[in-house]
């Protein structure tokens, strides 16, 4: 059962943010949602979630968006 739901807000590099918060907080896990992107649009901005999952020191669960 999920203890606590967190949302804030911070500025700076959203992935390293994310994980320090998660670190602080000693969180279980992250759940992060995803937009489905085109590969080109992915290597040019980044994508949080991957660099979610490099930075974090707890399981990030990742869960995408419908197809429309």
């Amino acid at each position: 059962t999920a203890r606590a739901v967190l949302k804030d807000s911070a500025r700076g590099m959203v992935p390293q943010e994310i994980a320090v918060k998660a670190d602080e907080l000693r969180a279980d896990a992250i759940v992060v949602g995803a937009r489905r992107r085109s590969l080109l649009s992915a290597a040019l901005f980044g994508s949080v979630s991957l660099g979610l999952m490099r930075r974090a020191n707890c399981p990030v669960i990742v869960v995408h968006t419908p197809a429309r």
